[in-house]
């Protein structure tokens, strides 16, 4: 846009004559690689100049112009006043889908005098764009306020005919810039769309098994862990608990021969520094006690 705007201020360009402009028109088409044509127009429609003149000249030997793009939206959006027309079309070039991008002549009153224009591939679109890859199913797709692709991640698809995403799924549910899980054909995806300058929208889109399989795999770990600290801790409970009741068994065994009168039964655990060691000591000082007892009843 500002190159056009650069140019299209020249006077060479201002002055609508075709000497005068094309050398300025093929020096854009050459340095503006993306662009495989370069042109300028005049008030009835017709080109006053491109950068491809060589190959085909705008005016017929009686002097009669060839061109006449008048009916395109890119220039009459100029000729109604506006800023800069563009346009997604099927180019009559070289039919394939590009772009057109134009702005206006202004004399030096600021009437319009005409537009110039560039135009550019989708696929040069595409390959400045949206060359980005997000896995094996991610891409971006840009299109224009109107719907129409002007690039797409996977430039193939937009080589042959235009695309129209006005009613995809991403686009339908409006600019909310966050991250989005809608179905795109059937296929669930996961989006986040922006809004881009001069009215275009950039959509980025990953196929929704691809872009969770981290966090999915990343749950199915996290669901192992807890498995296996269940069963470990499950494990660790049982061999504790084993070590807690057998001998706890071994000292209500004790009791029991104390109840029966067996006063000689030796005390296991009494060895131990912990609370089953002071219960075994327990068991024996009331055994002696019980014998001292027994002792005395005898006595009298």
């Amino acid at each position: 846009m500002r190159a056009l705007r650069h140019n299209a201020a020249l006077s060479d360009v201002r002055s609508m004559n075709t000497a005068r402009q094309t050398p300025i028109v093929q020096t854009m088409g050459v340095i503006y690689e993306w662009t495989y044509l370069v042109f300028a127009m005049g008030q009835n429609g017709y080109m006053t100049a491109r950068n491809d003149e060589d190959k085909e000249p705008v005016y017929k030997p009686d002097g009669s112009p060839v061109h006449f793009r008048g009916d395109r939206p890119y220039f009459l959006q100029v000729l109604q006043g506006r800023p800069f027309g563009q346009q997604v079309l099927i180019s009559r070039t070289n039919n394939q889908p590009a772009h057109c991008l134009s702005v206006p002549i202004r004399e030096p009153n600021a009437t319009v005098a005409g537009a110039l224009i560039t135009c550019s591939l989708l696929t040069e679109v595409s390959k400045t764009v949206a060359d980005i890859r997000i896995g094996t199913t991610g891409f971006a797709f840009l299109v224009d306020d109107s719907g129409k692709v002007l690039a797409h991640g996977q430039p193939s698809k937009v080589k042959e005919v235009l695309q129209d995403f006005s009613t995809h799924p991403v686009l339908t549910q409006g600019i909310t810039k966050r991250l989005l899980r809608v179905n795109d054909s059937g296929n669930p995806i996961v989006a986040y769309a922006m809004e881009a300058d001069l009215g275009w929208k950039l959509v980025v889109q990953q196929d929704e098994v691809e872009a969770f399989a981290a966090l999915h795999e990343a749950q199915r770990q996290t669901l192992v862990l807890l498995v296996v600290s269940v069963v470990g801790i499950g494990l660790l409970a049982f061999l504790l608990a084993r070590g807690l009741t057998k001998p706890l068994r071994a000292l209500t065994a004790v009791a029991d021969e104390y109840s029966r009168g067996a006063l000689d039964v030796a005390i296991p655990g009494s060895e131990r520094s912990d609370e089953i060691g002071a219960l075994a000591h327990a068991l024996e000082r009331m055994g002696l006690s019980i014998k001292m007892a027994m002792a005395k009843l005898s006595q009298r």
